[in-house]
């Protein structure tokens, strides 16, 4: 089995993964849900007669619960990276080590990124895996009207993205022309409705057409035109990348940035935040505007956080929240006045069975 057979199989097995920790926040008795692990149905009535009841509780099943959450210890997950380089060597450092200068250049892609860190992946004892998912909304396993969509990846000039078809009826059919026609992507429909698309590269997955809205994708941004020779014309998404140890272990993995040159854009360029504990992430200042649609999937420990129409701190932390029953991970949103008497907001997630 090669490289790229592992990394399927690895993106199969996250996949599986949160399915399970959909069904153990969804199932639900009585208006109760019962396989998180929070409160007791108590009190079932088993006969004709008074006291003849049962009352019982279910431990919570979550992939976290369960021991197969996807965010183990000697793993890290990157945010989607950015296109912009890294000035300076010694700007950012994993594991205490100065990564080099890392120059974006055109059609770079969280592959190159990864390649890059892996340069000196001897010495800081990780090896960074670049992959990437796109996850529409749940839309349903019926009948649908979808019109047509193109599918593919960019180098950042040009797209190879082509026209799947001109219409479907289901998100199966729309899978299955994706796997047959579309460059560089991989499709499957999960249990519960939606279509998640995927590769192993890190290559950017393009969208466009008419037919995105329908199929549970943010909608195409100019229905004018469908040939993807402008980026503002095409729906675009920069991939991710995965950390490990080399040895295999379950040690920590820091990301830092320089106190003298570097900067939080810097981490950002790979995706990452300052992680210097187990356990301990702490984000930067939440961007005016920035907010997250379901189409970005962002997870936490393999469970997606969904998505989050408000550019707080406090609605990032809500929506953390929401799901801590399932990732293990609680969020604190903290504020702060600089000298120039702006706002600071940053989020701190803390993993809940490190403490």
């Amino acid at each position: 089995m090669n490289s790229t057979d592992r990394q399927t199989l690895q993106l199969e097995v996250d996949q599986l993964i949160e399915e399970i920790n959909t069904i153990a926040a969804t199932t639900q008795f009585n208006g109760q849900n019962i396989l998180t692990g929070e409160g007791a149905i108590n009190n079932i009535q088993t006969g004709l007669n008074a006291g003849e009841s049962v009352s019982f509780t279910v431990g919570g099943v979550s992939a976290t619960k369960l021991g197969l959450s996807s965010g183990a210890s000697g793993q890290e997950y990157s945010g989607r990276v950015a296109s912009a380089t890294v000035d300076t060597a010694g700007d950012i450092m994993i594991n205490g080590v100065d990564i080099d200068a890392y120059t974006h250049a055109a059609g770079n892609t969280a592959g190159d990124l990864a390649d890059h860190l892996n340069l000196q992946s001897s010495v800081t004892g990780v090896t960074a895996t670049a992959y990437n998912r796109v996850e529409g909304k749940v839309v349903g396993l019926g009948e649908l009207s979808i019109d047509e969509i193109y599918v593919g990846t960019t180098d950042g000039a040009s797209t190879n993205a082509v026209s799947v078809g001109a219409s479907f009826s289901s998100l199966s059919a729309l899978a299955a022309a994706i796997n047959e026609k579309a460059p560089g992507v991989t499709a499957e429909v999960s249990s519960e409705g939606r279509i998640i698309l995927s590769n192993t590269t890190g290559a950017d997955i393009v969208l466009d057409g008419a037919g995105l809205a329908a199929a549970g994708f943010e909608p195409d941004p100019n229905t004018a035109t469908d040939d993807q020779t402008t980026a503002s014309t095409y729906n675009k998404y920069a991939g991710f990348i995965k950390f490990e140890n080399n040895d295999g272990s379950s040690n920590p993995i820091s990301f830092e940035i320089d106190a003298d040159a570097g900067t939080a854009a810097d981490l950002k360029v790979f995706g990452l935040n300052v992680k210097t504990a187990e356990g301990v992430v702490s984000g930067g200042t939440v961007t005016d505007g920035a907010t997250i649609t379901a189409n970005q999937a962002i997870t936490i420990n393999g469970v997606s956080i969904g998505e989050i129409t408000t550019d707080t701190a406090a609605a990032y932390m809500e929506a953390i929240n929401a799901v801590n029953a399932e990732t293990g991970v609680t969020a604190t949103a903290l504020t702060a006045i600089s000298s120039l008497r702006r706002m600071m907001m940053q989020v701190r997630l803390v993993n809940l069975h490190s403490i």
